[in-house]
């Protein structure tokens, strides 16, 4: 059985490989993630001797996330200018790609949200937002229609990407420091939002290339 997932895998071209080596990444930061959700419940919480132990876990598994995050966006990266480039384009990357950024995404929003890093407006446009489009995508789908990714959508990329990448080291920063930044957490909070405050708002724009073609199918 191992053996056909290999023999499938290594038929995959590089581009694919990479979207699958981020589906798979999605499962370890989602463990992490509950873990670290975890950690930061036990640790705000008065437990003697305890409290600093779980900050540490806390932090570790903050790391593990920043991680996991970084190689995935890296590899997002790679495998879309592969592609391209390489005339690569191939009907699997176009339905798993953006599923594997949205579970890698999804999940990294969602704990930041529950460690109250970013402000719940933000999420609920990033959301709100895929889910309007991934009804779109298959309306134009079932028309034979296809949608190229536009400017505004590879602004709202980056911007997303470095918005949870600077948001998680200022988790992992403020779990190992003693310093003025617990007392004034929440200003801290919002404008270290600000990439992904105007990451939304470019959301919003790029969503609407989706709709408005979508938009001539509906009856």
């Amino acid at each position: 059985m191992k053996t056909n997932y290999l023999n499938k895998f290594n038929e995959l071209n590089l581009p694919n490989k990479l979207t699958v080596i981020r589906l798979f990444l999605s499962v370890p930061l989602f463990i992490f993630s509950l873990l670290a959700f975890l950690m930061n419940i036990l640790a705000n919480k008065y437990v003697p001797n305890l409290n600093d132990l779980y900050k540490i876990a806390l932090v570790v598994f903050l790391l593990f996330i920043l991680i996991i995050f970084i190689v995935a966006m890296i590899t997002d990266f790679f495998d879309g200018k592969i592609a391209r480039e390489k005339n690569l384009v191939s009907d699997f990357g176009k339905l798993w790609d953006p599923i594997a950024d949205k579970m890698i995404t999804t999940i990294s929003l969602l704990l930041l949200l529950g460690l109250k890093a970013i402000p719940l407006f933000v999420v609920i446009i990033f959301l709100a937002r895929d889910l309007v489009v991934a009804g779109c995508r298959t309306i134009l789908a079932k028309n034979n229609v296809s949608v190229e990714a536009n400017i505004n959508g590879k602004i709202k990329t980056v911007l997303m990407s470095v918005g949870i990448v600077i948001m998680f080291i200022f988790l992992i920063a403020y779990n190992i420091k003693t310093s003025p930044i617990e007392t004034n957490y929440e200003t801290f909070v919002y404008c270290l939002s600000i990439p992904l405050m105007i990451a939304a708002i470019f959301n919003v724009i790029s969503g609407y290339q989706y709709i408005s073609a979508a938009i001539k199918f509906m009856k």
